[in-house]
This record gives structure tokens, C-alpha cells and sequence, in this order.
């Protein structure tokens, strides 16, 4: 080989690897700006699960004691806390927007529906055991949708890993909602009393 064959083919090596050493440099650095921002979002995400989960809890109260109680008193004070709690709840769901899953962002607006549907029916002096069923069952599938979105079951070890793919987000989502409040009932949460 000539000396000028040489020389080309250590600038083109050198060309190459000066290449693949900017491309990996870029990657490297995306990769640092991208992932705190990811983190951040997971633990925004995580903060406002568990802030929908508290709200969530106690509206699941409501219904049993506003159906179920003998004084129009705590009846009266109930729908007063629900709808408080409601009010909260859209305030989260604004927040929702922005940063949950469009999956979770959908059952969130349901389970406010069913508040409103019972706080209409109770208004009427309507309101019957299905409403009440209805909100219970939303407020277990959108716990459990915002769970199976995020992921957060799949980041134990020891589970079972019953909802890790779309597909079972998706049966989870189609369970009915009356159906889904009355099993939660049987299995000791306040759903149907």
C-alpha cells in the first residue's frame, strides 16, 4: 500500500470514529436532560395518584351514609362533603390533564359523572342503590386504571402482574361499573352497603 492509501483510510477511520463519538455524546446528553424530566413527571404523577386516592376514599363514604342514614342531618351534611369533595376532585382532574395518561384522564371524568348523576337523583329524592354502585365502581376502576397506567404494581417483585399489558388496561376499563362497586363492596370497601 501507498503512503496516500494509508493516510485515507486513517482519515476516513478517524472521520468515523470522531463521528460515532459526537452521536454517542448526543445520545448521552438527551439521555441526562430526558430522564430527570421523565423522573420528575413520575413523581408528579405519583404525588396526584395519591392525592385522587385520598379525595377518591372519601367520596366513596358519602353515598352509604347519605343513602343509608336514618338522620336527614347527616344525610344533608354528607351531600354538603360530597360536594365539597367533588369540587376537589375536578380540581385534580384539571391537574390530570396535563400529566396522567389519557386512560386515566377518561375514567377520573366518569367517576365525576356518577357524582353528579347521584347528586342529581339525591336532589330529586331519587337516589337509589345503583348510583351508589355506579360511584363506587368508578372509583375502584379509576384507582386501579391510574395503578395498571403507571405501572406501579409492576414495580414490586413479588407481583402478580395481573394488568401489565394494554390489553388488560383495556378489560379492566370495559368492567362495568355497577358490577366493579358491588364486588368492591363484598370485599370490605364501603361500595354498597
Amino acid at each position: 500500500m501507498d503512503q496516500a492509501t494509508v493516510a485515507l483510510i486513517l482519515g476516513l477511520a478517524g472521520i468515523l470514529s470522531g463521528f460515532l463519538t459526537g452521536a454517542v455524546g448526543l445520545f448521552l446528553s438527551s439521555r441526562a436532560r430526558s430522564t430527570p424530566l421523565r423522573q420528575y413527571l413520575f413523581q408528579q404523577q405519583i404525588e396526584l395518584g395519591r392525592r385522587l386516592g385520598v379525595v377518591i376514599g372519601r367520596i366513596r363514604l358519602m353515598p352509604s351514609i347519605i343513602r343509608l342514614s336514618d338522620d336527614p342531618d347527616h344525610r344533608q351534611q354528607a351531600s354538603a362533603d360530597l360536594r365539597s369533595e367533588l369540587a376537589e376532585l375536578e380540581v385534580l382532574y384539571t391537574e390530570a390533564s396535563g400529566i396522567l395518561p389519557t386512560d386515566v384522564f377518561v375514567e377520573i371524568s366518569k367517576l365525576i359523572s356518577a357524582i353528579f348523576d347521584f347528586l342529581k337523583a339525591y336532589d330529586e329524592g331519587v337516589v337509589d342503590q345503583g348510583h351508589q354502585e355506579a360511584i363506587g365502581g368508578h372509583a375502584v376502576r379509576t384507582l386501579l386504571v391510574f395503578r395498571t397506567a403507571l405501572g406501579i404494581d409492576m414495580l414490586s417483585d413479588r407481583n402478580m402482574k395481573l394488568f401489565d399489558k394494554p390489553k388488560n388496561i383495556k378489560t379492566l376499563i370495559d368492567l362495568d361499573a355497577p358490577t366493579l362497586g358491588r364486588i368492591a363492596g363484598r370485599s370490605g370497601f364501603p361500595a354498597s352497603s
